[in-house]
């Protein structure tokens, strides 16, 4: 997504809109069934927001659905949360760089 960044707010990973900033994420299709079991995974509508945005796969602009934090304050992710980000990140990307954004904690 162009012009975000990823924050955590509530110790809990979300994006805002940033300019010259972009997060990278995985995309997959989803129908409605999919969508109303990420809902509760996710804590919809309490805990995150359900929004469409536009992105960008394999170069091709689709519309995307992401989940936003609803939480107000900033705080730092636990070191448990950092852990499970980066388990689900390195099984998709190298991440070896990803060291590096632990320290900003």
């Amino acid at each position: 997504l162009e012009f975000r960044r990823v924050l955590f707010r509530s110790g809990v990973a979300t994006i805002i809109k940033m300019s010259g900033h972009s997060v990278y994420g995985l995309a997959a299709e989803v129908d409605d069934s999919d969508i109303k079991r990420m809902d509760v995974y996710e804590g919809y509508p309490t805990s995150y927001s359900r929004k469409k945005m536009k992105g960008y796969v394999d170069g091709v602009k689709k519309e995307m659905i992401v989940y936003i934090a609803n939480m107000k304050d900033w705080n730092a992710p636990s070191p448990a949360y950092l852990k499970a980000i980066h388990k689900t990140v390195s099984t998709f990307w190298e991440v070896d760089s990803f060291k590096d954004f632990y320290n900003e904690f």
